[in-house]
């Protein structure tokens, strides 16, 4: 309970700082940030290979764990930004791209560190911390906001603004593991290679789902940047993402564990959870239905009033994205499923239809030269045509005994 009173405080936070942020930023500034923290972001969940989640199921040896975690962390880092700038010296285009250059090794290593913190803390299940560490950042965020934003910093202020609201929270996540910095150094070599070989699957395995699934959503973003080469598009695509993010991180991840709960339970008594299933999805669709179709018609007026009188085009971007993120928002709690019925496997292959579909939208989009406008309402059906086939093939799998 007190988790989920922290990200609802770090929630309304971020819908606070909404309206401040597009009125001391142009949209430009935004589209930039976007663009630099998404292609960073892309590479998260590779820089530790996810054995940061062994911390959490070890009963041993957690510091060889944590050490190997570090090495590969410092490694990963130095490798995508050396190769990010050979990259961009190769196409001529080093200058152009210097702030992701830049910020690319700094928020690699603090998002590391505040990752690999946050699975020992989850370890020692420091869940009231989890829910200060939620309020910190947020409260940083919106601070960073209001000053850098008054100064005129530009999308360097934004960039600033996410690190240092990572970082604000570091020495009070490090308190419980600080005391075993000498066991962490101390951990022998052959021991750290021995746990990278036991836990293998986790490269080999969950790492590819994990980027697989921020790949197919952080693609679009980059796509957009690719095709019309505008900032203000991309400024534009990105606040209506996150404004129809909103609900889904407040509600949707909430009804999930409560669906968990209930078909794992149906599950064990009947061998199947499928009355769950058709429940959860009843309750969903009664109320997403009527959110969404307001969503729909006060969505220009809404950002012109919230936002500023320069993003009422985030509105309409909004309406050509309602469908996929009302059928996502249905579905989102319910893929769930796969885990009730052990199988995984199936997420990686609904990343892939997605990585799929983004990729005849942004061919056909290059062949025949299309709008932004069409750009969105194809991907936002082909989507919408992936979640829903997911929806069903959940269906199945709450039918199916053991």
């Amino acid at each position: 309970m007190l988790l989920l009173t922290g990200s609802l405080a770090a929630q309304v936070f971020s819908v606070i700082t909404t309206p401040v942020k597009t009125r001391l930023f142009t949209v430009e500034d935004i589209g930039l940030f976007t663009y630099i923290t998404t292609v960073v972001g892309v590479l998260v969940p590779v820089i530790m290979g996810q054995y940061e989640a062994v911390v959490v199921l070890v009963k041993r040896q957690v510091y060889a764990v944590i050490k190997l975690c570090a090495l590969l962390c410092v490694l990963s880092t130095m490798v995508f930004t050396i190769g990010t700038a050979l990259y961009y010296l190769y196409q001529e285009k080093f200058l152009d791209n210097i702030a992701l250059i830049l910020y690319m090794p700094f928020c690699l290593l603090i998002t590391g560190v505040v990752n690999l913190l946050s699975a020992y803390n989850n370890r020692c299940r420091e869940y009231k911390l989890f829910a200060k560490v939620n309020v910190i950042r947020a409260l940083a965020n919106f601070i960073g906001v209001i000053i850098l934003g008054s100064l005129g910093a530009g999308y360097i202020g934004l960039l600033m603004i996410s690190l240092i609201s990572q970082m604000v929270s570091l020495r009070k996540q490090a308190e419980s593991l600080s005391g075993h910095l000498r066991e962490i150094y101390s951990a022998k070599r052959r021991l750290v290679i021995a746990i990278a070989k036991k836990y293998w699957q986790q490269p080999a395995v969950s790492m590819p789902g994990t980027f697989i699934n921020t790949l197919s959503y952080s693609l679009l973003a980059i796509c957009i940047k690719e095709v019309y080469d505008d900032l203000a598009v991309l400024g534009y695509y990105s606040m209506s993402m996150a404004l129809l993010g909103l609900p889904l991180g407040i509600v949707s991840s909430n009804v999930g564990k409560v669906f968990f709960e209930e078909a794992v339970r149906e599950k064990n008594e009947t061998d199947k959870f499928y009355h769950s299933f058709m429940k959860t999805t009843k309750y969903l669709l009664v109320g997403t239905i009527p959110i969404f179709i307001l969503v729909y018609i006060l969505a220009p007026w809404g950002c012109k009033i919230f936002l500023g009188v320069d993003w009422e085009i985030t509105g309409i971007y909004i309406r050509y994205l309602v469908p996929m993120f009302a059928v996502r928002f249905i579905v989102s709690p319910l893929t769930l499923s796969i885990i009730v019925s052990q199988k995984q496997y199936y997420n990686l292959m609904i990343q892939a239809l997605f990585l799929i579909s983004l990729g005849g939208c942004y061919y056909m989009t290059i062949s025949e030269a299309l709008s932004i406008d069409y750009f969105l309402t194809i991907v936002n059906w082909s989507y919408t045509g992936v979640y829903c086939f997911f929806w069903m093939m959940c269906r199945r799998l709450s039918l199916q005994p053991k």
